[in-house]
């Protein structure tokens, strides 16, 4: 099965993300933890995992959709399908559950959970609630 993606909000961003993630791309070594703070569909992390040597991809969202997004009314229909789609769209990329970590939740309750539990990454890619309250 294909990557099932109703927007494409990854695109513009795969200039800077080449650019500023170059030495990540070779394979030498044991590879680069990540964490992206907001997943929705999937789309950014499958990028990472296909174009970086990933060791561990976690993936934080509430995949309930944030406010800003609730004011997008092409956006708002889709919310409901996004958790859904986020797991076809990791299967149908042929992640490995070794290296994808999804964690459900907002980024206030998991962020603190991970520090206690002495979780270390090398690329942090936050693009969440895109509202300055929720900051």
């Amino acid at each position: 099965a294909d990557c099932e993606f109703s927007y494409d909000w990854v695109r513009d961003k795969v200039p800077l993300f080449t650019q500023v993630l170059e030495e990540y791309t070779c394979a030498d070594g044991e590879g680069i933890d990540i964490l992206e703070i907001g997943s929705f569909e999937g789309r950014s992390a499958i990028w990472f995992m296909q174009e970086l040597h990933v060791k561990t991809m976690t993936c934080v969202d509430t995949w309930l959709g944030a406010e800003d997004m609730m004011r997008l009314e092409d956006v708002k229909k889709e919310l409901p399908l996004m958790e859904k789609r986020f797991d076809h769209n990791m299967q149908a990329a042929n992640v490995s559950s070794d290296v994808l970590i999804k964690v459900k939740g907002d980024s206030y309750t998991v962020l603190p959970r991970l520090l206690v539990q002495g979780k270390k990454y090398d690329v942090i890619y936050v693009d969440g609630s895109h509202t300055s309250h929720a900051a």
